[in-house]
């Protein structure tokens, strides 16, 4: 891989065993889930990340396979997908360090992997194993189920400012397109700044 300038790229670090998934933060860091063994061992660590110095932390050592990872409306909370146990946990962020964790989302069935907050407030999940879309208030209400298509193993989603939802389909190697997503996605930081206006038509 070549940069913009043609430039050669570097290890920003090397510290996590097994990076899965990753977002910034409000205060400039990045935040990368490392389950550091495969899905059927649990041993996993939250990590925050300097992209200027490469100073890692480990903030959480957690016993399941972390996944997913995010920032919804509160700059506060961090949103990390349990793989393991088809669970969506939260925990506070206050200075850098992470509060204990609260499972609020539990799936019927399936594994979650990547998910999306929409502008409503709402989390947009992919359930692998159950070929499943779907999205869940923050207060742990299932709100809407979506059958992706005829495999079940639907990895990673993102959802964009104008209702596009793209969807990754592990099975088949191929990127679906859903045109007219309920709501639009909320910008990530640090595109994005805080509120943000849902769309009313």
């Amino acid at each position: 891989m070549v940069g913009p300038e043609g430039g050669e790229p570097s290890w920003v670090t090397m510290d996590p065993v097994s990076p899965n998934d990753l977002c910034f933060g409000p205060d400039g860091l990045f935040y990368v889930t490392d389950p550091t063994r495969p899905i059927t061992r649990n041993n996993g660590r939250l990590q925050s990340v300097d992209p200027t110095s490469g100073d890692t932390e480990i903030l959480a050592q957690v016993d399941s396979y972390s996944n997913g990872i995010g920032f919804g409306f509160d700059p506060e909370v961090l949103v990390v997908a349990d793989s393991t146990n088809g669970k969506i946990v939260r925990f506070s962020l206050d200075d850098g360090r992470l509060g204990p964790p609260d499972a609020f989302i539990q799936v019927e069935k399936g594994r979650l992997d990547g998910f999306d907050f929409d502008v409503e407030g709402n989390l947009v999940l992919a359930v692998p194993a159950a070929g499943r879309i779907e999205t869940w208030s923050m207060e742990g209400e299932l709100l809407d189920v979506t059958v992706a298509g005829p495999h079940d193993h639907y990895t990673n989603l993102a959802l964009d400012e104008h209702g596009v939802l793209i969807l990754c389909d592990a099975h088949e190697g191929t990127v679906i397109m859903y045109e007219n997503w309920p709501a639009v996605g909320l910008p990530l930081f640090p595109f994005g700044a805080r509120p943000v206006t849902p769309r009313t038509a």
